[in-house]
């Protein structure tokens, strides 16, 4: 499994905000090596990557307060629709299909709680082998003693 960090990502809101700051519709996304030539048009995404070329429609919604918003139809079977496409393994997929997870997912359950453990105790400015004794100048109490209860159900 990959990680999504690692993944060459196509974000419909990303590349809209871009357009709509510097005009034009042939905008280049790049991740390392890598690039892909986006055109955007109102209901339209074309992508071309290494001599393949794939139409995404976007459809729009109306959400809450009369906002209209876009989304991209997934190019594949699963149901519903995106905001972030992915160029894996020659494909323009989405995140289920390129086999795609969150760094903070991956690992055994072991290494997870570890992980969880020792960002908790940096947010109270500790290093992990320390032991919190009180609660850090200009932290709201009750956020202290929900790190506390978090660390408790860590322990367990």
């Amino acid at each position: 499994m990959a990680t999504i960090e690692n993944a060459f990502r196509i974000s419909l809101y990303e590349i809209q905000r871009y357009a709509a700051v510097h005009g034009g519709r042939g905008i280049v996304v790049r991740c390392g090596e890598k690039m892909a030539l986006v055109d955007l048009m109102p209901e339209l995404m074309t992508v071309k990557s290494a001599g393949k070329t794939w139409s995404v429609p976007i459809v729009k919604y109306q959400c809450r307060e009369g906002l209209v918003r876009s989304l991209m139809v997934k190019p594949c079977a699963h149901e519903g629709n995106c905001t972030a496409l992915y160029l894996a393994a020659g494909e323009l997929q989405c995140r289920q299909c390129a086999g795609l997870i969150h760094r903070s997912n991956s690992g055994h359950e072991k290494q997870r709680i570890e992980a969880k453990r020792c960002k908790l105790l940096q947010r109270l400015g500790l290093k992990p082998w320390q032991i919190p004794e009180s609660r850090p100048a200009r932290m709201w109490r009750r956020t202290y003693l929900a790190i506390l209860n978090e660390l408790a159900g860590l322990a367990r």
